[in-house]
């Protein structure tokens, strides 16, 4: 994650604000577990934060607490439902504990 920010989609206060991790598909997912990962996103979106990753190839990161939380069942629904390599429907929450799943977009 080396010279690698976090794109957004808004400039506004941390709880409307959406992340995403802009590098090769394959390692979109994987960049959960990266040692770098609380640096890219807490400038950004604080910390700790929550992330929805549907599939191996997409990521999305927001503030926790943020209410954009329930916006983004649809997409990360279809995302599961329609990609060659699906992981799960699951919203996890990143933090300094560990990584633990707090809920799950339906199916």
């Amino acid at each position: 994650l080396d010279g690698i920010e976090l794109e957004t989609s808004s400039d506004d206060d941390r709880l409307n604000t959406i992340g995403m991790i802009p590098v090769d598909p394959p390692y979109k997912a994987s960049t959960i577990f990266a040692t770098a990962f609380k640096r890219l996103v807490e400038p950004v979106l604080g910390w700790p934060v929550l992330v929805a990753l549907p599939c191996r190839d997409f990521v999305y990161v927001i503030a926790d607490g943020s209410p954009l939380l329930d916006n983004l069942g649809t997409v990360v629904v279809n995302e599961f439902k329609t990609s060659g390599y699906p992981i799960t429907t699951e919203v996890l929450r990143v933090s300094d504990d560990g990584i633990k799943a707090i809920g799950r977009f339906p199916t």
